[in-house]
């Protein structure tokens, strides 16, 4: 009990140091904000007017102060569940990763988990919130042991995108090098669709025969996927891939968002029919060697998944911050996850 008071008033104390002020989400200085060196596709504002499209949810755009400047901003939005408010950047179940805070000076002097530390503060003070979470992908766990914030820690698959492209290559698995040999033997072709809503069709019906092949369904709706691509495909930030056969047919679809120095594998689909001609493995190649050449640096692969590891990535966990202004609201987000599953397997054998 003493510690819990020594760290509130600590809490206290920074946010007294931050200022944190709202800005209106359509007025917001949003080339300011996109320049920020730490900034990542999830929050541009086309991505969160996809997120806004999706989710019942409230934007939050704030300017982070520090020292009588602007050092940042921060960008994430108010959930409201059985009248309780969050603040998420980004919740699960947005398809979205990394968000946070983005800093103006690409070195800056600021400690991230004593920024958050104040945020978190702010949410439950200022905006009456429950609960905060956060993926930030430059802050790590020593500085959030620090500055005493809870997180846990998500898995995450990351590659180093300076290499050569046949040093990437090489970096593979034989079992996914054979696999982009056969495609290319086989007369598959990648390239980006000529109709974008036409790709999002074909993604969602490869998806649902992926989903098939275990008894489940998507675990979004169709109408998820026409809202990303309407959104983001627009600002170039999106690349969108499609495997070809001999017949010129679309048998495989891939979804690479890329900013700055990051992309990463928002997620693939394809025909069973169709897998036989290797359809996949090439179109992640592909994916990486085209933002390679525009100076993107890191591909992350997203959570779990060992079929992953055939790319030969690192793995590099990152933390995420879940912290609960009380102890009941993490019982009560641990039951909603559990209705999500079971609303899942009622669902299966069709879509609902």
């Amino acid at each position: 009990m003493e510690r819990r008071r020594r760290r509130e008033k600590a809490n206290a104390e920074m946010s007294e140091v931050w200022d944190f002020q709202r800005i209106d989400f359509d007025s917001a200085p949003w080339d300011d904000i996109e320049s920020c060196p730490d900034h990542t596709v999830f929050k541009t504002r086309a991505w969160m007017r996809y997120i806004l499209a999706t989710q019942s949810v409230e934007p939050v755009v704030l300017s982070l102060g520090r020292g009588g400047r602007t050092a940042g901003y921060f960008v994430t939005a108010l959930i409201k569940k059985a009248g309780l408010k969050i603040l998420a950047s980004p919740f699960p179940g947005w398809t979205t990763s990394f968000q946070g805070a983005s800093f103006i000076d690409p070195e800056p002097p600021w400690d991230r988990g004593e920024l958050y530390a104040a945020l978190i503060r702010f949410a439950f003070g200022k905006l009456g919130c429950v609960h905060f979470e956060c993926l930030d992908m430059y802050v790590g766990k020593e500085s959030l042991d620090e500055a005493g914030v809870p997180y846990e820690m998500d898995r995450n698959y990351w590659i180093d995108l300076s290499q050569t492209e046949e040093e990437l290559f090489a970096g593979f698995q034989s079992r996914c090098r054979g696999a982009i040999r056969k495609a290319k033997k086989n007369g598959v072709v990648v390239a980006q669709p000529e109709d974008p809503e036409q790709f999002a069709d074909d993604y969602y019906d490869q998806l649902i025969d992926v989903f098939a092949k275990q008894g489940k369904v998507p675990m979004y709706p169709r109408s998820r996927l026409a809202a990303l691509v309407r959104h983001v495909h627009p600002t170039g930030n999106l690349l969108l891939l499609e495997s070809r056969g001999p017949d010129g047919k679309c048998i495989g679809t891939g979804i690479f968002p890329g900013f700055n120095t990051l992309m990463q594998y928002w997620g693939g689909a394809s025909y069973r029919s169709g897998q036989i001609l290797r359809p996949n493995e090439i179109l992640v190649f592909e994916a990486m060697n085209y933002w390679r050449k525009r100076g993107i640096s890191i591909f992350e692969l997203g959570g779990g998944g060992t079929y992953k590891e055939k790319f030969g990535p690192a793995f590099a966990p990152r933390p995420r911050i879940i912290a609960p202004r009380w102890r009941i609201v993490k019982h009560m987000k641990r039951a909603a996850r559990w209705l999500v599953g079971l609303k899942r397997r009622i669902w299966r054998g069709g879509l609902k």
